[in-house]
């Protein structure tokens, strides 16, 4: 029964591919098609020369459910997924174990920034990468590289984009295999305590970000530049400068911190071939049913583009620099470059939980909440705000809508009617939701205690 069901995805395998490239051909001619006919806009105000509607919105995704798709997840779900958990269930115990002698091995106090250099640190590393190998070709998984890997001379920082998929990490070990040294990447806390993948990151050696800690920015800051140091004797550091996972549909921005140090960097580009299973990012599957249709697949394709070191010039501040980065992988990649942060999807995804379009918000957000001195609490408060104020059929607030929400019975709701009057025809006629938070501060802080309506917006908004 198993022979047969194997000779049946064999058989169906060509057959797929070639449904595959048809469906992708449609698309391509149905895109072509809708660019044509799509409108433009006059560009946003953000130092940013891309219009909004031929930038993809890089979060949300969808997975197409085309009838052979359907028999595929069938009988991968029936024949390829136990198969493939089997075989994860088997090794990842010796993977686990094998990472935590490493681990033990480092010297006390110093085993978040270990060197390994002993030789038998350095023969279980290159046995967990050989059975790294065994595993990734167990999920089907077969992954190649173009260009020359730097040494850490040559480029102390390695710069990975876009960020879409929860394999992406499996960079980290193949870098291993090529190179035969395991990079050490930067990663969020939360990525420490989950179970198994944390205690295989660990043996990398990983620089953790606090995400929404100042404190922990400035500590990871001041760990990269150690790191990077050419004098010191650490592996290359691996970061996503995107900070989170895209749809790769565009390049998000990039943080920066990486780039504060002023070394040269490897752009690396990332890319993959499939059924589109493996992205995860806001407004999409969740992890589970990514991970199960995935494992019912028969083959994964993943691409790493190992492109031209890059320098710093001479007086370029991190912010440029990490934007001609971003521009090479643009180029490099065939992506356009998206305005939009980490936070813009925290924010987008607050958007639709409580009524209002996900593109509520167009800025890049994490300028936006520098600006106005905000946490990211204080931006959904405001979208609360927004919401109530807003005409819902502009989405954007006018005299009219403005009128519909306050009464002004009390002298400061009159005060307050009288400002935001004035705020609105200084922005001819319209507010949008950006606009509202931004002159929020200067406009209605002396008022904000004194609204009767915001206290009960406070009162209703518990779960903010």
């Amino acid at each position: 029964m198993l022979a047969l069901a194997f000779v049946t995805v064999g058989l169906t395998r060509d057959f797929i591919r070639f449904l595959k490239d048809n469906e992708e051909r449609k698309l391509k001619i149905r895109e072509r098609k809708s660019e044509k006919r799509s409108m433009k806009v006059e560009p946003l105000e953000t130092g940013i020369n891309e219009d909004t509607e031929k930038v993809p919105y890089p979060y949300g995704h969808e997975i197409r459910w085309p009838w052979y798709r359907r028999i595929q997840l069938v009988i991968g779900s029936l024949t390829l997924a136990p198969l493939r958990i089997i075989g994860l269930a088997t090794t990842l115990p010796l993977s686990l174990l094998i990472a935590n002698i490493v681990k033990a091995s480092a010297e006390k106090g110093s085993r978040r920034s270990q060197v390994y250099t002993k030789w038998h640190q350095l023969f279980l590393i290159k046995f967990l990468l050989s059975l790294a190998k065994f595993q990734i070709f167990i999920l089907g998984i077969s992954i190649r590289h173009t260009g020359e890997p730097a040494s850490r001379n040559e480029a102390p920082m390695l710069v990975l984009a876009p960020h879409s998929t929860f394999i992406d990490g499996l960079f980290l070990p193949y870098h291993g295999m090529v190179t035969g040294v395991l990079p050490s990447p930067i990663a969020k806390a939360d990525v420490h305590n989950m179970p198994l993948i944390g205690a295989l990151l660990d043996m990398c050696n990983p620089i953790y970000v606090e995400r929404g800690e100042r404190r922990s920015r400035s500590s990871v800051v001041h760990e990269i530049k150690k790191r990077v140091n050419v004098e010191q004797p650490y592996p290359q550091c691996a970061i996503f400068p995107e900070g989170t996972n895209s749809n790769a549909q565009s390049l998000l921005a990039f943080k920066i911190g990486a780039f504060i140090p002023r070394v040269p960097v490897q752009p690396v580009c990332l890319s993959f071939k499939c059924w589109n299973t493996i992205v995860w990012t806001f407004q999409g599957p969740s992890l589970f049913w990514c991970l199960f249709y995935t494992l019912s697949q028969v083959r994964i394709q993943l691409n790493f583009n190992y492109l031209p070191v890059e320098k710093p010039l001479q007086d370029e501040d991190p912010a440029s620099f990490a934007e001609r980065v971003r521009t090479k992988i643009g180029k490099a990649t065939g992506l356009k470059l998206s305005q939009l942060t980490y936070e813009n999807g925290l924010i987008n995804s607050e958007c639709l939980r409580i009524g209002l379009s996900r593109e509520t918000i167009i800025e890049n957000a994490e300028k936006l909440m520098k600006s106005c001195e905000l946490k990211i609490d204080d931006i959904y408060f405001r979208l609360q705000e927004f919401k109530d104020l807003r005409n819902q059929k502009t989405n954007l607030i006018d005299k009219e809508s403005l009128k519909n929400a306050i009464c002004g019975n009390t002298h400061s709701e009159k005060e307050y009617l009288k400002r935001f009057s004035k705020l609105i025809e200084d922005n001819n006629g319209e507010l949008d939701a950006a606009s509202y938070i931004k002159n929020h501060k200067i406009t209605f802080a002396d008022l904000e205690e004194k609204l009767q309506w915001r206290r009960r917006l406070s009162c209703t908004s518990v779960d903010l």
